[in-house]
């Protein structure tokens, strides 16, 4: 990570992480993200950086997670996300098994108050997943943010019509966007081009809210506000 002028670098690792050895390293100029790192025991990583053109430089190492294998974590970071916000939920659980919901957060002063929430991919193009299982390696450069923004666009089409979910069990949903592991798409670039020229049409996808969920609570965006 080059260093510029004005860059300050913040190191954290959340405490639902530190057991994994996990290591986020953020740098930020004139107080907004430009590049993010991060370093897990094993072989995962992943890091983004914004290029003084624009673009976005991608790097995704390690085999794809599979199934559920990352419900509880991406419902962590939101719950952090919530609760940073004035929230006030518990740690998440998983959903009762075969329904629509992943994961349930319920209140801290009010267990009876739950947020359920739907997980998906944040990425849902099939190539990059058979590049990691492949290579266990992804890289990717000179995407821009608006091109990433519409990615995020077809993950939450991709859950949107009826036949997946019908307008009747959306409501009660919070949809999130899993990035944990692909943190180029929560720079925050890349959701606020998606508020510029997508946030009317989340709205209107009938969910009870819609939200990117990147590594860190700080990168993780509602999308349809």
């Amino acid at each position: 990570m080059e260093k510029e002028e004005k860059s300050t670098v913040e190191v954290s690792v959340t405490d639902s992480l530190r057991m994994n050895g996990s290591v986020k390293i953020k740098a930020k100029r004139a107080g907004e993200t430009i590049a993010f790192r991060e370093s897990e025991e094993g072989r995962r990583a992943s890091s983004a950086d914004l290029a003084p053109n624009g673009s976005v430089i991608s790097r995704v190492q390690g085999p794809p997670t599979e199934g559920e294998e990352d419900s509880l974590r991406t419902a962590q970071v939101l719950r952090e996300a919530l609760n940073a916000e004035g929230g006030d939920w518990l740690a998440p659980d998983l959903g009762p098994v075969g329904t629509s919901v992943d994961c349930v957060l319920k209140g801290i002063a009010n267990p009876a108050q739950r947020l359920e929430v739907q997980i998906v991919r944040a990425v849902i193009d099939s190539h990059f997943y058979r590049v990691l299982r492949k290579q266990e390696l992804y890289e990717e450069t000179g995407a821009n943010p608006d091109a990433l923004a519409h990615r995020l666009r077809e993950a939450i089409a991709s859950k949107s019509n009826d036949r997946r979910l019908a307008a009747g069990v959306r409501k009660n949903l919070v949809l999130a966007l899993d990035a944990t592991r692909v943190s180029a798409l929560s720079l925050p670039q890349v959701p606020a081009s998606f508020r510029a020229n997508y946030r009317e049409w989340a709205r209107q996808q009938g969910f009870k809210a819609v939200w990117l969920v990147g590594p860190t609570a700080t990168m993780t965006f509602r999308l349809d506000e």
